[in-house]
């Protein structure tokens, strides 16, 4: 058996079928016998390092005279509407009866048996689609701070916990405190053994002093901030966090943006690294809050004072002046930028009064009129501001927004969460369970998943974290309507100072945030 022996083989997929056929030419005209192959016993997950992927096909061949041959193969899985130019493939037996230790890295993958009739040199194939697990490839990350540091920990949907994994495969932490950890849906680089461009779901972690790219794999780093450039390394700037776009990724600093292109959609991989800063007239400071349909991304330039987008594409855009509102040259500062309801809204403190808020309803996407679906607004996306007349929502200490069922923004003040309806300008104070004394709530997080074929698997909650000296706690509550009974869904707790919390699974397709299965929020 060649097991384990890696080539490159170009495969057209049409449907999702693989393209097995009869070869007539060159042979001896011999009657063709019906062959027909069914492969029974799959499961529809194995996990790497410890299952054996074990298939006793039934092969069913009309004339007994015949002669056999047996091809086992496994490669990368790809969406039916992809056609990828090449695919690496392993072949995994020669038997009829496959035995195979998988050792994959975790993906979804397609496993086939080519057969083929010696005697009349018939081809039949078989294919079935698998995923391949480990224990880093579900559950929620928590990225966290831990003596100035920082590093991870992995809550399984069982309640068990794998901690500061970044230190138990590196022996060291991350250095610097954390900025943000983002969930990189389909991020594409380069095997450096095989040459072969990789997709992969990978985390995106923003420190004070670093920034690297972890594959979930394994959590080893595909880059770090000293590598993941062409050219030259940017100096002086400290890394905000990293976005998921329909085509590529960008990365944000707080010196500009940058943007790596690759097409998974259509099996077009990319090395995963940025090229030079993504340039704009008057230059850019972004700001730490982000906001996304799943495919552009909007931020708020803190030099010029102006909203900016950056396409699917990575094209980066500034908004013309429009008459009766300031489009740039806002002097306010923001604290809040966010999906809600469908739509977008931002919240800046007055440039001259602290205790004055505006609120800024935005239109920052809108119908695509020539080719369906939905855009960037190539207009002026500030729709209306207002002044904030609430209180507590002056006195608002962080705040997130729902993103799917809701025009509700949910925010803190003096350790109590709210819900404000933007519409009937009404705060409600939330009763949650699992808040306890001399905890102090560090963030608040909509936190959704919604692609799962199993609906048990999906979750749609407000998400808060608390601090009680070195240890956190996070607690999950369902949401309906944008509101919640108050009952803890899921509890978190372990050592350090969480910042934030982000799930991970293998139902991850490049289209999940852009379908809003998934958030794009930090």
């Amino acid at each position: 058996m060649r097991n384990m022996m890696k080539f490159q083989v170009i495969f057209l997929l049409f449907f999702g079928m693989v393209a097995c056929y009869d070869k007539d030419e060159n042979y001896e005209y011999k009657p063709k016998t019906e062959l027909s192959v069914i492969l029974n016993g799959l499961k529809e997950s194995y996990i790497s390092l410890e299952d054996t992927l074990y298939i006793d096909p039934e092969i069913m061949v009309s004339n007994s005279e015949h002669e056999l041959k047996y091809e086992w193969s496994i490669f990368m899985a790809y969406d039916k509407d992809k056609v990828p130019k090449v695919v690496p493939v392993t072949v995994i037996g020669e038997g009829k009866v496959l035995r195979y230790p998988v050792t994959e890295k975790p993906n979804s993958y397609t496993v086939m048996l080519r057969v083929v009739n010696k005697n009349t040199a018939q081809e039949v194939c078989a294919h079935v689609d698998i995923k391949v697990k480990n224990k880093l490839s579900e559950g929620f990350y928590v990225m966290k701070e831990v003596e100035g540091n920082s590093d991870l920990d992995l809550h399984f949907l069982d309640g068990e916990k794998l901690e500061n994994l970044l230190y138990r495969k590196n022996g060291v932490r991350l250095a610097g405190a954390p900025n943000s950890c983002s969930v990189l849906l389909k991020y594409s680089y380069i095997d450096t053994a095989t040459a072969a461009f990789v997709p992969t779901t990978a985390l995106a972690l923003a420190t004070k002093e670093d920034f690297h790219i972890v594959d979930v794999a394994d959590l080893g780093t595909i880059y770090s901030h000293k590598n993941m450039f062409y050219g030259e390394v940017p100096r002086g700037e400290e890394s905000l966090f990293a976005c998921f776009h329909l085509y590529g990724t960008s990365y944000f600093s707080d010196k500009g943006t940058y943007f790596c292109f690759y097409d998974l959609i259509w099996g077009d991989g990319g090395s995963g690294k940025f090229p030079v800063k993504t340039a704009i007239n008057g230059g850019c400071k972004p700001n730490i809050n982000i906001c996304s349909d799943g495919s552009n991304v909007f931020f708020f330039d803190e030099l010029n004072g102006r909203f900016l987008c950056i396409d699917a594409n990575g094209g980066l855009h500034d908004y013309p002046d429009q008459e009766d509102v300031t489009e740039n040259g806002i002097r306010h500062s923001l604290l809040f930028l966010g999906n809600i309801g469908g739509k977008q809204m931002a919240i800046l403190r007055d440039a001259s009064d602290a205790e004055k808020l505006w609120l800024y309803e935005l239109e920052l996407v809108v119908e695509d009129p020539w080719w369906g679906g939905t855009m960037a607004n190539p207009g002026n996306p500030i729709t209306k501001i207002s002044e904030i007349s609430s209180e507590k929502l002056r006195k608002a200490e962080c705040f997130c927004s729902n993103e799917t069922s809701a025009r509700i923004l949910y925010f803190v003040m003096e350790g109590q969460v709210y819900a404000y309806d933007i519409d009937n300008e009404t705060e409600t104070r939330l009763t949650l369970d699992g808040l306890g004394d001399g905890e102090e709530i560090r963030f608040i997080r909509h936190r959704y998943w919604t692609g799962a074929l199993d609906p048990k698997e999906n979750f749609d909650c407000l998400v808060v974290g608390t601090q009680a000296g070195n240890n956190y706690k996070i607690c999950m509550y369902d949401l309906i309507g944008g509101m919640t009974n108050g009952n803890v869904t899921r509890l978190f707790t372990g050592k350090g100072r969480a910042v934030g919390l982000q799930f991970v699974t293998l139902g991850f397709e490049v289209t999940s945030a852009v379908q809003g299965d998934y958030p794009v929020s930090y």
